[in-house]
């Protein structure tokens, strides 16, 4: 384990290594605020598909968190909630729509994550001159 840590110290890197691992840890950063979880999330939404009348229709793809007051009380009445999945929580306001499902979040930071981890290892026995 401390030589796993020793590896991973950038006295112990060379200039390739050291920015693999910089990038590696920045560019996960940036996901997570492309994904902006500040506002909060969805994470019910209604089945059904009634109209009512005044022809607002109640469709799944309805979210508790962004239908104003009225659709919401409409809705209420003739369908029923569903709590969807935590990887499938969507931000309420992200910076780039892919990035919206938790899951497809934490999919991106990993595979960086993964990245770096494979180029430190890559440029391992190249040394600075």
């Amino acid at each position: 384990m401390n030589k796993l840590i020793r590896f991973f110290h950038p006295e112990n890197q060379n200039t390739a290594q050291k920015i693999g691992f910089f990038v590696s840890i920045s560019i996960p950063i940036l996901f997570v605020f492309l994904h902006f979880p500040f506002d909060g999330y969805k994470w019910k939404y209604y089945i059904g598909n009634n109209i009512d009348g005044s022809g607002i229709v109640c469709s799944k793809n309805m979210t508790v968190n962004n239908a104003p007051e009225l659709y919401v009380n409409i809705c209420q009445d003739e369908t029923r909630r569903k709590t969807i999945s935590w990887l499938k929580w969507q931000s309420k306001s992200p910076v780039v729509l892919w990035f919206s499902t938790i899951g497809n979040t934490i999919t991106a930071v990993f595979f960086m994550l993964f990245l770096g981890v494979f180029w430190v290892f890559v440029f391992n026995n190249k040394k600075d001159g």
